[in-house]
Parts: structure tokens; sequence; C-alpha cells
């Protein structure tokens, strides 16, 4: 979003359908004269900036936002024009795109908000849901969406839910997002600098202003005033490369994102400050954060998928396999060196076989005595129930 030319809300009170022009130009232009008299209604512009939609010009329908509906452009196709239903007192963000002639590649978020942090401390079902459009809308192929629709069920964070020892069971740190990043092994640094270095003029000047005033708040008796300022030198000094990478980061006070970020319950284990909490979930929505958590999405995939096909003996992985190695890798790293010179000397008994004997290996490898290993076992094995003879 480097190049949007500006960002502008447009609130609107009533039910009904608006229509919004974006070329470029310092002002939302709104078109009562296309439609019925439900668009005739008047709509201000504000200064609230949040909700984002995805779409391409020309455009020919708005992709699912988080309270809109997908409709049909019936006007000039040359022209950026969009229009959807919206609940009353839903806010729209309208971001024009210099040199696009449009809106071009953003994600889906609210706004209006940040004078209410509270609205964004999701459970995990809320994270879970709100995740489901996002990740229908930007996979790639059918195969991709059910494994990380998979994924975002089993992981449990969305984009927006961030958690900690108390509720992921290990001190990994801060977990949070659609793959369950952690501080501990690095992820979540990689995938909170991907974000900001997206942000543009405008993105920075809201997270300024509403960053600032979500952690600022006093949400209950376990929020920490804190600020953006101490949350990007948080993100600074434990910047590193992850697991996907070398070094690994050690666990140590290093961690310095979980050490802004996280109490300490009367039991010892640690959880988000809420107003923190809040915070990430603010974050998580915001389009350049989409981006980058996506493109960490893809990249696991497309690895995952990969050691699907290894698995496999060179040949290609059905959605299946793919579904259930992404889960593995997300979660577990996948096969180590002794784990492979294992699986591959196994006699051949087809895919559900080998899958079977992967997730053998790796379950064996975490052991009873590991946390997650209950956890582990009974979704691998779900998803080995659908080959219908696991």
């Amino acid at each position: 979003m480097a190049d949007c030319a500006h960002v502008l809300t447009v609130e609107y009170r009533d039910r009904g359908l608006f229509i919004v022009a974006v070329p470029g130009r310092s002002r939302v232009q709104i078109f009562p004269k296309l439609f019925s008299r439900q668009v005739r209604r008047s709509a201000s512009i504000t200064s609230q900036s949040s909700v984002f939609l995805r779409a391409s010009v020309p455009a020919q329908k708005i992709l699912e936002g988080s309270r809109s509906r997908m409709l049909e452009d019936r006007s000039d196709m040359n022209s950026p024009v969009f229009y959807a239903s919206l609940a009353s007192g839903i806010f729209l963000s309208i971001v024009g795109c210099s040199g696009s002639g449009g809106l071009a590649d953003v994600g889906s978020a609210r706004s209006g908000q940040a004078n209410n942090p509270s609205a964004y401390l999701y459970s995990d079902s809320q994270a879970i849901d709100r995740a489901v459009p996002i990740i229908k809308r930007l996979a790639t192929d059918s195969d991709m969406e059910a494994a990380l629709l998979k994924v975002n069920v089993h992981e449990g964070h969305g984009f927006t839910l961030a958690q900690g020892e108390a509720n992921t069971k290990t001190d990994d740190g801060v977990t949070w997002g659609l793959l369950g990043f952690t501080s501990f092994d690095g992820d979540i640094y990689n995938v909170l600098e991907g974000g900001l270095s997206r942000m543009s003029a405008a993105d920075k000047a809201e997270l300024e202003r509403d960053g600032n005033a979500i952690l600022g708040s006093r949400i209950d008796s376990n929020s920490k005033p804190t600020d953006v300022r101490a949350f990007l030198v948080a993100v600074d000094r434990g910047k590193h490369i992850g697991r996907d990478g070398a070094p690994i980061r050690r666990r140590n006070p290093a961690d310095a994102l979980a050490t802004w970020a996280l109490r300490v319950n009367a039991d010892g284990k640690k959880t988000p400050w809420t107003n923190v909490q809040a915070f990430f979930g603010w974050l998580g929505e915001r389009p350049y954060m989409i981006k980058a958590q996506w493109q960490a999405a893809e990249g696991r995939y497309n690895a995952s998928v990969n050691q699907a096909r290894r698995a496999l003996g060179g040949r290609t992985p059905g959605s299946i396999s793919k579904k259930l190695f992404v889960d593995i890798y997300t979660f577990s790293g996948g096969l180590d060196d002794a784990g492979w010179s294992q699986l591959l000397a196994m006699p051949w008994q087809g895919e559900a076989g080998r899958m079977r004997e992967a997730v053998e290996i790796v379950l064996r490898r975490l052991g009873p005595g590991n946390p997650h290993y209950r956890n582990c076992k009974t979704r691998w094995y779900s998803i080995l129930q659908e080959f219908g003879n696991a």
C-alpha cells in the first residue's frame, strides 16, 4: 500500500446500498442517481479509518468484508465503482491508490473502535470465524484453502488472537496469528517486521493514533498502559531469523516482545496484558499485517506440499496429504532427519499408508509427555480419517 494516496472513511447510518468511486481523488464520490432511493441517503466523511475491502480494477465485485455482501457492479466497468450492503453503524474505509485507478490489494478489518478497545478482545471461536472469509478470498486454489482453514481451526488464533503460556500450554512467549506465530521460535518477529515494513504514511498515522489509544487504555485491572513506541522497541530488540532460517533465538530474556506483552498470573503462567491483547486484535486486522501473515502462510503451505511430495517418493500429493503436512509442519516443524530416514525406508503402502506412517513417526518424536501430544494425535488422525481407511 505504499503507493496509496489517501485513506478516507464513509459512515453509513442507515441500511441500504452505497456506491463509491475512488480514482485517486481527495474525496469519495457518491452516485445517488444510479440506483434506488436507498442509495440517496447522505454519507459523512469522517477521520476514522479501518474497515477495508479487497477489490481490483476493473471491478466486477467486492470480495466479502467483515459485514459486507458481494454484489455485481452493473455500472461502467472501466470505472472503479463499487457498492455493497452494510448494516447500520458500520464504517467503511476507502483506500485510493495513485496510479491504480481504484481500490487495490487491501484486506478486511473494522473501524471506529479505537475508543472501545475491548471490541478487539476476541474469543478463540470469534478469531477463527473472522479469519475464514479472508482465507477463502486469498487462497489460490481449493487445496490451499482447505489446508489453511484446517490450520485456522487447529491453531485457533485467526489473524488476531494473541495468547500466552496459560492458553498454549508451553512457554513459547507470545503466540499470535494464523499459524500461531510465536516469539520463542522467532516467527512472530518476522511477521511483524514484514507487516510494519508495508505501512503507508496513512497506516503509520493510524498506528500512532489508534494503536496508542488502545495501548494507553485501562480496559480492566490486568491492563498495563503502554504505547506504540514501546511495542516497536520490543519488536526491534527481538527481531531475528526464525525457524525457517538460522540462527534460532535461544530461550532467554532477549524475547523482548514477551517481556513487553505478558503478565505473570498467580499460578506463575503468563498471559497478555488485556490492553495489549486488544492491540494485537486490532493490529491483526490491518491490511498490511494480514498480507504479512498470508505471505508466511503461503511459504509454510508451499514448503509443506514439498515435504508431502518427498514423503510420497516424488508423487504429487492429494488434498488430504497437503492438509496433513501443513498441519504437522505448522505445529511440530515436520519430520527431522532421523524421521525422514525411517519413513523413506518403509515399503510403499499407498498414499494413505505413507501419511499414517509419517504421523506415527512424528508422534513418537513428540512423545506422550509432550503437553501437545494428545491434541496432535487427535487432530492428525482426524485428517487421516478423510482417506476413509484410517
